[in-house]
């Protein structure tokens, strides 16, 4: 008997610009299990295949890129996400400030050259802004929705 595991990770791009992205992942375990009995009798051989196959998924986490260049961003970008998904917001500056999520009220320190993220489910439907707490720099919108 030999069983076969296999685990793959599948991923989307939902939106994609030079300086921003979603990305929405899921993981999907599947499992095969194949039994191949030994020949029976001395004149006749019987094979028999069983194939058991199960898929685990589990949760989505849309993923937020955005690249902050000169301290903003070239556009201000709306971000979809799904109402009770995981996201992870990775901010990438080349200045110090601080990350804030206006609605969940969600904040997070960025260096000059070293990436900030915030994790969190997005369980409060509606559009909130991104930005940059100290200098008010928007730069971006999160939309969660069914």
């Amino acid at each position: 008997m030999s069983i076969l595991l296999a685990l793959s990770l599948l991923a989307a791009a939902c939106t994609a610009t030079s300086d921003s992205s979603t990305t929405t992942t899921a993981l999907t375990t599947t499992t095969t299990a194949t039994t191949t009995p030994a020949a029976t009798g001395p004149t006749g051989t019987t094979t028999t295949v069983e194939t058991t196959t199960t898929t685990t998924t589990g949760p989505l986490v849309t993923v937020v890129d955005i690249v902050l260049v000169g301290g903003t961003v070239d556009r201000v970008d709306r971000f979809d996400v799904p109402l009770d998904g995981a996201v992870r917001l990775t901010v990438t500056a080349d200045v110090s400030d601080e990350i804030h999520l206006h609605g969940y009220d969600l904040h997070a320190d960025v260096t000059a050259g070293t990436g900030a993220v915030v994790e969190f489910d997005a369980t409060i439907p509606g559009v909130f802004e991104i930005e940059l707490e100290g200098s008010g720099v928007l730069i971006g919108e999160l939309q969660v929705a069914p």
